[in-house]
């Protein structure tokens, strides 16, 4: 079996025995903020399969079955006892560990610290590692608003704008004006349009609304 990227190809199970085994006695999870929800397997298989896609993965089948065996370990341990989100998360780690995906769990592990990164952001806590970028300068980029005017990029204008026009905190317009960043150094481009800048920013932005209100596993 390869060490993490789930890409050899795993055939589901779907006997009458195995649907009987699998059958969710799960009901609840606890989140961060303490109000129980209902348990949704689903989230775990798509964490997982995220995580797996991160190293090369494709075989979702295989994320589904692993998250059946987290939920399986689940039920095992909390027979009278509502799992937090956390402790999901450390049984996803253990369950990747243990069945060979070395890789695919790193990936989950650094998902997990972006994850509350960007919670202790929203609370207002700027990690040190975070100050450091925002006071870094230097960065040498240019951005084409029509045939004859190119700027140069400012993240803070695009942090300014988030925070008078789409009334997000500073925190986290500081945190999507960093992403955006890393994502035009990632593309390896000098010179880009107004246009892809104000895509990007959009994406993000949308991004960060799915995730208000909700926690991922």
């Amino acid at each position: 079996m390869p060490a993490s990227s789930l890409t050899r190809p795993l055939q589901k199970l779907s006997s009458p025995l195995y649907t009987l085994i699998m059958e969710e006695k799960l009901k609840n999870v606890k989140k961060r903020d303490g109000r129980v929800v209902p348990f949704d397997k689903n989230k775990i298989t798509e964490a997982i399969f995220k995580a797996a896609k991160a190293v090369g993965g494709e075989d979702r089948y295989l994320a589904e079955d692993l998250a059946d065996s987290v939920t399986f370990y689940l039920e095992k341990r909390f027979v009278d006892k509502v799992p937090a989100v956390e402790e999901i998360q450390d049984i996803v780690e253990k369950v990747l560990i243990k069945t060979g995906h070395a890789r695919t769990a790193k990936a989950y592990i650094l998902y997990r610290e972006k994850r509350a990164r960007i919670r202790r952001i929203k609370k207002g806590i700027i990690p040190p590692e975070l100050e450091e970028e925002l006071a870094s300068t230097g960065l040498s980029l240019f951005i084409r608003r029509s045939k004859d005017e190119i700027l140069l990029w400012e993240r803070g204008k695009i942090v300014n704008a988030l925070i008078k026009e789409r009334g997000l905190s500073k925190n986290i317009a500081e945190l999507i004006g960093l992403e955006v960043e890393d994502q035009i150094l990632n593309s390896k481009v000098g010179a880009l349009s107004a246009f892809l800048v104000e895509e990007l920013v959009n994406n993000k932005v949308a991004e960060y609304s799915q995730r208000r209100g909700r926690d991922d596993v």
